[in-house]
This record gives structure tokens, C-alpha cells and sequence, in this order.
């Protein structure tokens, strides 16, 4: 049995470093989706046919895989689900649905209405992280490695995800997959629609927003009882 780790929009398999090792009896795999992290960026539509692809090739199994993926993360995860018979659980970490809300978001609403501040951010990205540094590495340096995958995606990448897989997902879906789906949400999370997660296997973690880093533990834990 593998467990495999999809990340969300603009980060990479770091993401998963901590909740990997907390799940290192087990077979795990992490990987940087096309687009992001360190793997190629071409210029193409990010929509679901690509990321499928993309996915398929990594796991390069044909054994049974249980899938842990965060936001984007894991709306690629339901996606996968839906079509491999292989998938026995998928755990959905902090599922987008409120897309008013996404949309009005400060970082999402850049890239999707193309703003010019995202593009130069994106542009600039080698010159102005340095300017965080000194905050990642007092305050946060336990996901320093995380962070600077954060500056690795494009503006093309990141924009074309929000549009092809983001704001065009269905969640209705969702009930095809009631046997083999556990939700794990944040209390905190404004993304979350919860009157939809309840009516799935749902673990609320009272005081995570929509990142799940410090909450690898809780995390973890959640994951060993549901398959062990």
C-alpha cells in the first residue's frame, strides 16, 4: 500500500515533509505536480486532463494507493479517485469549495483576475523573497524549505490552475466516492464548506486555518486510525 501526497496551488512536496516523516512506517511518496516546485513549467493549460496525466506517470503503480491532498491538492485527489478503481482511501485536506470567498481572497484574487502586482511579483520573485527572509527564518524556519518553494511556480501556472481546476471544480462528485473519502478540515479555514463535509467522514481541527503546518501530528494520527 503507498500513500501518495498531492500539494496544492503554488506548493510543492515540501509541503509534506513533517506529515511524511510522521507516516514514515509507511510507504510514502511526495511529489512536485507539473507547474510547480522544481519540476518544468510549460506554457500550457494546467486543467484536470494535464494534472491526471502528470499524477498517473508519478505514482507509476498498479497497486492499491491511498492519497492525502491538500486545497488543489486535493480536488486532484477526488479527480484521481473518481477514475482509478486503484485509489482505496483519499483523505481531503482542507477541500476548496467557497469559491466567493477564494475569489475575494488577497493571493487568489491576484492571479485570477491576472493582476499586475502578481505578474511582477512572479517576474521578480528571486529579488523580492529575500525580503522575507528574515521573518521565515526568526518566526517560521521549521518550513523555510517550504517557503522558498512558494517562489517557484509561474504566473502562468499558478493562473491557469486557479481557473482550470479550482474554480471549475464540482464537488458533486463527492458522493461517488462516500466509502473511501475522509475529510480533515480546519476549523479556521474560510474555504470550507462545512454543511458538505459533514455529510462525509469529517475531522474538524479546531484551530488550523487553510495551511496545515504545525498540524502534522493531528494530521497523522487521523490518517493511522482510518487505516490501520
Amino acid at each position: 500500500m503507498k500513500l501518495v501526497f498531492i500539494h496544492g496551488s503554488a506548493g510543492s512536496k515540501k509541503n509534506f515533509k513533517y506529515l511524511v516523516q510522521e507516516l514514515e512506517k509507511f510507504n510514502c511518496l511526495a511529489f512536485d505536480l507539473i507547474g510547480f516546485g522544481s519540476e518544468r513549467k510549460p506554457k500550457v493549460k494546467y486543467d484536470l486532463d494535464l494534472f491526471m496525466n502528470d499524477i498517473n506517470g508519478k505514482i507509476n503503480s498498479t497497486g492499491k494507493v491511498i492519497l492525502i491532498g491538500h486545497s488543489v491538492g486535493a480536488i486532484l485527489a477526488k479527480e484521481y479517485a473518481l477514475r482509478n478503481s486503484s485509489v482505496q482511501k483519499v483523505f481531503l485536506i482542507n477541500y476548496p469549495m467557497k469559491k466567493e470567498i477564494i475569489r475575494k481572497h488577497w493571493f487568489h484574487k491576484m492571479f485570477i483576475d491576472q493582476n499586475i502586482l502578481a505578474k511582477l511579483l512572479c517576474h521578480t520573485k528571486s529579488i523580492w523573497k529575500y525580503l522575507f527572509y528574515p521573518y521565515f527564518i526568526i518566526f517560521k524556519f521549521r518550513y523555510f524549505d517550504s517557503f522558498l518553494d512558494y517562489f517557484k511556480h509561474s504566473f502562468h501556472s499558478e493562473n491557469s490552475t486557479l481557473h482550470e481546476v479550482l474554480l471549475k471544480d464540482d464537488p458533486s462528485p463527492l458522493k461517488d466516492l462516500e466509502d473511501r473519502i475522509i475529510f480533515i478540515s480546519g476549523g479556521l479555514d474560510p474555504f470550507v464548506d462545512k454543511p458538505t463535509t459533514r455529510k462525509y467522514k469529517h475531522y474538524v481541527i479546531r484551530n488550523m486555518k487553510h495551511s496545515f503546518f504545525n498540524h502534522e501530528t493531528e494530521i497523522a494520527r487521523i490518517i493511522k486510525v482510518n487505516i490501520s
